[in-house]
Order: structure tokens, then sequence, then C-alpha cells
């Protein structure tokens, strides 16, 4: 245990505070042009505001050093108080380039690539491409100021997390606290397993297919209330819609909670407020305030699913609830299920509304929509196609100790606490791979087409997402029914950085709805 750690509280945390606030103000005078990018792009601003202001603060007290030394030498002659400040940030920049260095532990088996501070994959969506053309398919950058490896070739990132499982653990785990046991998401060996398949039984194809006449109801009233709303203005963002299309959904499907518009509100409000995420952009609760609202929420979900009168078809709670001896008395369980909605809603949300973006950019592929018969695969394929576009992000692994791999571009060597990145937006953007990557066509997964050894939007092998058939069915469902709505975009602009940290269509994108 450190000095620092053994002071108490009182003292211990404003220390700790005023130290990350004097490197945040070093960093910002040393990467003026980094800093500078990210306050002005505004992806950080929306995906971070807190940062983003913290950052701005840093700036700010930076820029008043500077001037107030000058003021100083000026008014005494003393220009060795200008001079320091400089020094100081002069060599924090020196360091950083020194650490970052692209030649850093490559005699030591580290792969190429530099080790830049701040968050620069915040300014581009194509940062880490960046990084792959220059130093290769496996390369080293920073993420969120952590070391990383990073790699662009599917066949060494399955093979790294497969036969190195044991030594890769959570990259970060925000929630794990509150799940007794672990989440299917943050736990690993044999607790993780037992998840996997309890989720796999509970949550099986019979299940899901149950309920796609349900989630085109749910699609259904969304695309009227937009076209409802653009009655009286040119273009809409349906992003609100679509996220309130999901949470209605999965309030359902997930929780079997039934409610008016008045208590859906109140939920609402609830979940937002148990968001994992909300420390980026709002200020967070304490951890008995979240103790208070799981156990409320809980609460709610256990009533509904052994409601006299619980609505048809059975939802996951119910299955949850009949899947294990003790069911949701289970807390475990009950608090899996509840992060299970938790973490889905904004992603699933930020499918269905690339797939509105693409509907709107493709009259062709919705006038084939149209016209399809079931079964002839033509929504799934669209969907298919988005999600390699756009909804394919990455999975991120952390090292508990020093493993090596036999990759065949060369030994990918990884200390103990870096991270592990596997690069699957990237990887689906491979021209090698993906002829003309870039253009929308969802007929390049006919006949089987991008298979499972270049294609892996919801994850690879163990660490793949349980929800993939569900997520798939939705967004099929979703796109058969927009497509029955004449979809036009009337204004957009570059892709963004949502608040859920995803590239996601610009904030001034305008939709404009209309019945056929």
């Amino acid at each position: 245990m450190t000095w620092r750690e053994q002071l108490p509280d009182v003292i211990r945390l404003p220390l700790r505070r005023l130290r990350a606030a004097t490197r945040e103000v070093v960093r910002a005078g040393a990467s003026p042009r980094l800093t500078v990018r990210l306050l002005t792009c505004g992806n950080l601003r929306r995906a971070e505001p807190r940062t983003w202001r913290r950052l701005g603060l840093a700036v700010a007290v930076a820029a008043l050093l500077v001037v107030a030394g000058l003021g100083l030498a000026v008014r005494t002659g003393a220009w060795y108080v200008p001079g320091l400040v400089v020094v100081v940030f002069a060599g924090s920049a020196l360091r950083g380039a020194w650490n970052a260095r692209a030649s850093r532990g490559v005699q030591e088996g580290l792969p190429p690539g530099r080790l830049g501070r701040g968050p620069g994959w915040l300014v581009h969506p194509e940062w880490f491409a960046r990084h792959a053309a220059r130093e290769g398919v496996v390369f080293k950058a920073n993420f969120y100021d952590v070391p990383t490896v990073c790699t662009v070739d599917l066949a060494t990132g399955t093979g790294l997390l497969r036969t190195r499982s044991g030594a890769l653990g959570p990259a970060w785990a925000p929630y794990e606290r509150f799940v007794p046991g672990g989440s299917v998401r943050g736990s690993d060996g044999v607790r993780h397993a037992e998840l996997r398949q309890h989720y796999a039984r509970t949550l099986g194809p019979d299940v899901v297919l149950s309920w796609v006449p349900l989630l085109e109801e749910f699609a259904r009233a969304s695309m009227e209330a937009l076209a409802a709303e653009c009655v009286t203005v040119v273009g809409v963002n349906p992003r609100e819609a679509v996220r309130t299309c999901v949470f209605t959904a999965w309030t359902r499907v997930i929780f079997a909670i039934r409610a008016s518009d008045a208590e859906l509100e109140s939920l609402r409000r609830m979940v937002d407020e148990l968001d994992p995420d909300r420390r980026f952009y709002a200020p967070e609760f304490t951890d008995a305030e979240l103790e208070a609202r799981l156990d409320h929420l809980g609460a709610l979900v256990v009533a509904a699913a052994r409601a006299d009168d619980a609505p048809a078809p059975v939802t996951l709670a119910q299955r949850f609830d009949a899947g294990d001896a003790r069911g949701l008395d289970e807390p475990a369980l009950l608090r899996n299920l509840i992060y299970t909605m938790l973490t889905t809603r904004d992603d699933v949300a930020g499918l269905l509304v690339w797939v509105l973006w693409h509907l709107a950019r493709s009259p062709e592929w919705a006038g084939r929509l149209r016209s399809a018969t079931p079964g002839d695969g033509v929504a799934d394929r669209f969907v298919s196609e988005v999600l390699r576009l756009e909804q394919s992000e990455f999975v991120m692994r952390q090292s508990k100790e020093v493993l090596e791999y036999p990759a065949a571009s060369g030994p990918v060597v990884v200390p103990a606490g870096w991270f592990v990145r596997v690069c699957i937006r990237e990887i689906h953007r491979d021209e090698s791979v993906f002829p003309e990557a870039t253009r929308f066509d969802p007929d390049r997964f006919l006949d089987g087409g991008c298979g499972r050894a270049v294609y892996a939007p919801f994850g690879i092998d163990h660490r793949a997402c349980l929800g993939e058939l569900l997520t798939r069915s939705f967004a099929a469902a979703f796109v058969r029914i927009a497509a029955e709505f004449e979809c036009v975009t009337v204004a957009d602009g570059a892709v963004e950085l949502s608040r859920q940290r995803h590239w996601a269509p610009s904030s001034h994108w305008r939709l404009r709805v209309t019945r056929r």
C-alpha cells in the first residue's frame, strides 16, 4: 500500500482530484493541436460532455498560466516565470512523444504503432484504419489512455481470444459490482459459461420468433408517429422516436411490463438513471442510490412476470423465472436480466437508425422490400449489410498477464494490463475481403456470402453477443415496416459520434416520412 492510499479519505480524495486536474492542464498545454481538434470537432462534446467540459477548463487554465506568466514577466522582468511554464509544457510534450514513438517496445516483441496520448479516435471514424494502413494488421495504439494491441485481421483476433481466453478479462465492467457473481458480459470462466448456457436456453429461436408480430407493431407505431410529425415539419431526426420504439418493445418482451404512457415515462426515467454509461454525460448517483433504483425496477419486473394476467407471448422475464430453481428470486439472474435491457437498448436503437438512413438513401431497395415475398431474405440481407457497414464496432478485452500469440503476421505480445482490441468495423471495410467495401450492397450476402471467417458484427467465439437473433429479427421487422412508408432524406451531414460513443448519422440529418 502506497503512502497516498494510507491517507484518510478526506485528504486522499481531494488530493487525487487535484493530481488528475493538474495532469489534464499539463497535457492540454503540451498537446494544443489535439486539444483544439477535440474541443472543436463536436464528437467529444456529444459523446462525453463531462470530459469535454473538463478539457475546456484545462485549456483555459493552461492559457491563463501562460498569459499570467507573461504579464508578470512584463511587470517585474521575471522572465523565468513564463519560461518555467513553457518548460513544463514542453517537457510533457517531449515525454509524450518519446513514449509514443512507433519503435517503442518493438525489439521486445510489441507490434509497431504510436501510443499517442488523448482520445484521437474520437476525431475521425477512420482513425484505427489509418493506423492499420501505416503499421500493418497488428499494431499498438492508445485507447482511453490505456496501451492497446489492435488487429484488423479477424483470424488473428479470433485465435487470440479463443486460445488465450484464460489470460484475458473484461476491459471494463462499470456495473459488475451490482450483479452478484458477475454479469454475462463481465464474467469469465465457469460463471460465464453457466450464464451463456442459461441465455441460450431461455432466449431460443422459438421465443424470439413468437415476438416478431409484437416487434412489427412497435415498429409500425414508431413509423406512424414519425409520419404524423412530418405533417407539420419538413423533416425530423428520428433518433429519439427510434429509442422510444426500442424502449417500449424491450419493456414488453424482456420485462413483461404493460404500462400506461405516464407509467412508461416514469420507467424510462429510471432506466436512463441506471444507464451504465451515465458517468460520461451526466452526474453520477451513489451506489446506494443505484441499488435502490435496481431494487425498485427488479420488484416491478418480478410482479409483471408473475401477474395472473401476464401477457402472451411468453417474455424473457417469464423464461428466466421458469428456467432456474429460484427463478427471478435469484438476485444474480434478476440483475442480469435488468442489465440485458439497459446495455442493449441504445445498441439496437443505433442499428435501427442506420436502417432508416440507408433505406432513405436506397429507394431501389425500398421497392425490393415492398415487393418481397416471405422467406426470400431481402430484409435479412439488408440488415446484414447495415451491420457490416455501420454497427460493427470492436471486441475489447484486457490482459491479466503477459501473453504471446503466434499470428500469421508474426508473434503478438501483449503486456499485462494492456487492452486487446479486435477492430471489427475496420475488418468489415477491408477492400481485399469485401470488394467496393464502402458501397451499400445487401446482395453480397446472397448464397451464404460473407461467412463467419470474415464477418463478425456480433463479436467473436464465446464472447459473441447472445442476442444476435433477437436483434436481427427486430431490425428485419423494422425495415419491412419502414419500407411501407416513403422515407426521404431532406438534410444530412458527416457521421458523428453519438452519446453512446458509436458512429451515427449526423445530428443535422432530417428524414421526411410519409404514408404510402
